[in-house]
């Protein structure tokens, strides 16, 4: 079975066996994908675990339905993840959060706006920004 970590993992090979021999865009833009999905995952596992009212508040909310189930269709799941992270009473979360989201966005750009040029050393700094953020929503 695989986990957020190996997603995190293939990300640092993308980025350090590929991305900076040949600054290769794809691999670069692969990087930042894996990365966000290394993130999203944990922070969803996180929340199931640790915090299974706010998730299932937030899903609710979503979809009018009063409880998480396996079923997401037309539910951004993204989203759930980022309003359940929001809703945590601790100091951190909102700021988690909202960084979570920025990532999102991040991985967004990367997938579908070809025409964003993306280089080495900022794509190396934001796979390590979520990997940072991957370490807070474990302590969360």
């Amino acid at each position: 079975m695989i986990t957020p970590n190996d997603f995190l993992v293939q990300s640092k090979d993308l980025l350090n066996l590929y991305g900076a021999k040949e600054n290769n865009e794809t691999y670069l833009r692969s990087a930042v994908s894996r990365a966000y999905y290394a993130l999203f995952h944990e922070a969803k596992k996180q929340l199931e675990a640790k915090h299974k009212r706010e998730f299932d508040e937030a899903y609710a909310k979503l979809t009018g339905q009063g409880k998480s189930t396996k079923s997401t269709a037309g539910v951004s799941m993204h989203r759930v993840v980022r309003d359940a992270l929001r809703n945590i009473k601790n100091g951190n979360a909102a700021f988690i959060s909202q960084k979570f989201y920025g990532y999102k966005d991040l991985r967004n750009t990367a997938d579908y706006e070809l025409n964003e040029n993306f280089g080495y050393d900022d794509v190396a700094a934001k796979v390590d920004g979520m990997q940072n953020l991957i370490a807070q929503i474990k302590n969360i």
